[in-house]
């Protein structure tokens, strides 16, 4: 890793319809770098072998701090992604989905495992609620997960849109985020990162 990036913090570099991100692992004997791009492909659903070379052609005009990390890597894996708009039902009678079987969603804010973790706890809760009436568990199960997962999906969706603008929407995104504090930044996302299992069902009782 070059010295210059040796941060002990995950970091994100972002561009037009591309960015990048890096952390440590290992106490910093290792670090994993994620690059997406808009794809110039018809994406087919699935994981396979990259290249450099494609990395590279997707990268061509970002700035040389980052850019050095492309020759970096020994191996490339390349997954296509995707989401689904929300759906107001997981549930038919004795049977419910969770996690991305039921809102399936982009990475860029990193929360697909994370809502399939609240949606296992809100669901046993709810089961706990209704005394194992799985029917009725599933109806609070879903009236509690459904608006919040979804507001997570349409956030996600945002997040990559604000990632990757380009031209008046990049000046846009960089006014926004200027002279705000670390507590501005943690405000803001206090809805996301302040759910409590003890409040999972909430309203929806």
């Amino acid at each position: 890793m070059p010295a210059d990036l040796q941060i002990n913090a995950p970091v994100v570099w972002a561009g037009p319809n591309c960015h990048l991100v890096h952390y440590p692992l290992r106490g910093g004997e290792q670090y994993n770098l994620v690059v997406t791009f808009h794809s110039r492909e018809q994406e087919v659903w699935g994981v396979r072998d990259g290249s450099k070379e494609e990395v590279l052609s997707y990268f061509d005009g970002i700035h040389a701090r980052p850019h050095q990390m492309l020759d970096r890597p020994t191996s490339w894996r390349r997954w296509a992604t995707a989401d689904r708009d929300p759906v107001e039902q997981w549930s038919f009678g004795r049977a419910t989905i969770l996690g991305d079987a039921a809102h399936p969603m982009t990475q860029y804010l990193a929360q697909g495992a994370c809502q399939a973790l609240e949606d296992a706890v809100t669901l046993g809760a709810a089961v706990a609620e209704t005394d194992g009436d799985f029917v009725a568990a599933f109806a609070l199960y879903e009236t509690a997960r459904v608006p919040r997962t979804a507001r997570v999906l349409y956030s996600a969706r945002e997040m990559g849109r604000l990632y990757h603008a380009k031209g008046v929407e990049r000046l846009v995104r960089n006014s926004l985020w200027v002279g705000r504090t670390q507590e501005q930044f943690y405000d803001a996302l206090q809805w996301l990162h302040g759910w409590r299992a003890e409040d999972c069902l909430g309203r929806a009782r």
